[in-house]
């Protein structure tokens, strides 16, 4: 147990490094909570600085929670002196990822949405669903043009997605990552709630396509 708890923390303090922060704050001397949509995330990074910058932090998001997530699922059993990966031990780091990129410690607690970060905890810990929902993200973002609306449909159709591989592999489901599967869909979505509520309204910017106008 107390092992969990020290993966929790550490992967707390880890998903607490805000990159799109540190990316534009190094890069141009602002705070990027105060420019564009005020998120510390990928797309705001990209408005702010241009595509490129947007994607490396996206790679660098999603990377700390892919790596943190496979070193513990890893180096746990050595511990242990057991040869059997367990998928549920990393749940605890995995969670604690997100919820650090979500409310970080370093910049009082204003963080990001969580999709990259998720996609990478996710990557580790249910990678067939997590492929799914990257396919789901990229028909509906290419089809509308909404980073949010992809992003809301990708998160929602993960536990779905796991779901029904575990209709499928019986085994695949014996462990609690449907419920933490759920959980971050329910922190994604609410995350998103301003996005919802300009999508219903109609003023949710688009993103530009191979020279498309937003409009």
């Amino acid at each position: 147990m107390i092992y969990y708890i020290i993966y929790a923390v550490i992967g707390y303090l880890i998903g607490s490094i805000p990159f799109g922060y540190i990316i534009v704050k190094l890069l141009k001397g602002i705070d990027i909570r105060t420019v564009g949509s005020g998120n510390i995330g990928a797309t705001n990074v990209a408005r702010v600085l241009g595509l490129k910058w947007g994607v490396l932090c996206f790679i660098l998001d999603a990377d700390k929670g892919l790596l943190p997530t496979l070193a513990v699922l890893f180096i746990h059993p050595i511990i242990l002196g057991d040869n059997n990966i367990n998928m549920t031990v990393g749940l605890p780091v995995g969670l604690g990822i997100i919820i650090g990129h979500l409310y970080p410690i370093y910049i009082r607690f204003q963080g990001g949405k969580g999709v990259a970060t998720s996609l990478g905890v996710f990557l580790a810990l249910a990678f067939i669903p997590t492929i799914i929902a990257i396919v789901i993200w990229l028909i509906f973002f290419l089809s509308f043009r909404y980073v949010s609306l992809a992003s809301i449909i990708a998160a929602i159709s993960l536990p779905i997605s796991f779901r029904l591989m575990v209709n499928l592999y019986p085994k695949f489901g014996e462990s609690p990552i449907i419920i933490a599967c759920l959980f971050v869909a329910f922190l994604v979505v609410g995350r998103h709630i301003p996005n919802i509520k300009r999508l219903i309204k109609g003023t949710e910017p688009k993103v530009r396509l191979w020279g498309k106008n937003n409009k």
